[in-house]
């Protein structure tokens, strides 16, 4: 986030209330957003808009064993 808080892969939105002009975007969480097939535009995280992109495919659905190579 701007002021430097970091969101965990599982953690949920606060709710907002206010103007909507001032609302923080949604993060993305890969457990919840992302499953096997879906394609996906990735771009650096500032908002400059002259850096490259990346359209990916997801290949497999998202692994949470740390104990496995594939993490």
């Amino acid at each position: 986030m701007e002021n430097g808080e970091v969101r965990e892969e599982f953690d949920v939105n606060n709710h907002y209330v206010g103007h909507a002009s001032q609302r923080l975007p949604p993060s993305f969480r890969i457990a919840v957003d992302c499953h096997e097939g879906y394609m996906l535009i990735l771009r650096l995280g500032d908002e400059t808009y002259v850096k490259p992109v990346w359209v990916a495919k997801v290949l497999s659905e998202p692994n949470f064993a740390t104990s496995n190579p594939h993490f």
